[in-house]
C-alpha cells in the first residue's frame, strides 16, 4: 500500500538541476501542481545536482 506524503519543496528544489528556473517553467511548474507524492517527500520532476561537476573556487 503507497502512503501519500506533503513534497518538501524548501529540502529539495535548493539541490534539484532545475533549481534556476522560473516557478512558472516547465519542469518547475509541474513539480509545484503536485504538493503530494507516493512514498516520498521528493517533487516529481526532482533530479539532483551532480555538485562534483560544479566549478570549484581557487
Amino acid at each position: 500500500m503507497h502512503r501519500v506524503k506533503e513534497v518538501r519543496f524548501d529540502e529539495y528544489c535548493k539541490k534539484c538541476v532545475h533549481y534556476e528556473k522560473k516557478e512558472s517553467e516547465d519542469p518547475c511548474w509541474d513539480c509545484l501542481n503536485h504538493a503530494w507524492n507516493y512514498d516520498t517527500h521528493a517533487p516529481v520532476d526532482f533530479k539532483e545536482k551532480d555538485n562534483s561537476q560544479q566549478k570549484q573556487s581557487p
